[in-house]
């Protein structure tokens, strides 16, 4: 239910003020969740914004989705580079306003930050508890194929 707090200017910078992502991190733990467990917010229209601690993905019919920095969300580095790779692979990458039904109408859905890089979501669950089964509850090829990319770049650039 928590919603994503609208950016302080035009795009979101990375500052200090976590507030709201610490009330999304209390709600979702309130409801049961395990501690690593990812919540995703939306915008005060309703429109998919990003994970607690992550940008959003998704995958239908060879396209990527992820919600535009219009929604208010942290435009990571990650989250550049690996749509930087999905071009380059040949894919088509959408950014724009997505609302829940499309996220579970997808193919394949994962998140990424600096840290964990790329996720899987195997299982979305709705504001009303049910759940929705992702790509089979197991990691779908686009994922896979970025991942692998996003992987072989960051351990060639390293010292």
């Amino acid at each position: 239910q928590t919603r994503r707090n609208t950016p302080e200017g035009d795009v979101r910078l990375k500052s200090l003020h976590y507030m709201n992502n610490i009330i999304a991190k209390r709600e979702l733990l309130s409801l049961g969740a395990s501690p690593g467990t990812e919540g995703l917010m939306l915008t005060s229209e309703g429109w998919m914004a990003e994970g607690i601690v992550s940008n959003l993905f998704f995958a239908k019919r060879q396209v990527i989705y992820t919600p535009s920095v219009a929604t208010g969300i942290l435009p990571g580095i990650t989250r550049q580079r690996v749509m930087e790779l999905a071009r380059a692979a040949g894919y088509e990458v959408v950014e724009g306003l997505f609302g829940w039904e499309r996220l579970i109408e997808a193919d394949e859905v994962w998140v990424t930050n600096s840290i964990q890089e790329l996720v899987p979501v195997t299982r979305l669950r709705d504001q009303q508890g049910l759940v929705h089964t992702v790509n089979h509850a197991g990691a779908g090829p686009l994922y896979k194929l970025l991942l692998a990319a996003y992987r072989q770049e960051t351990a060639s650039s390293q010292i």
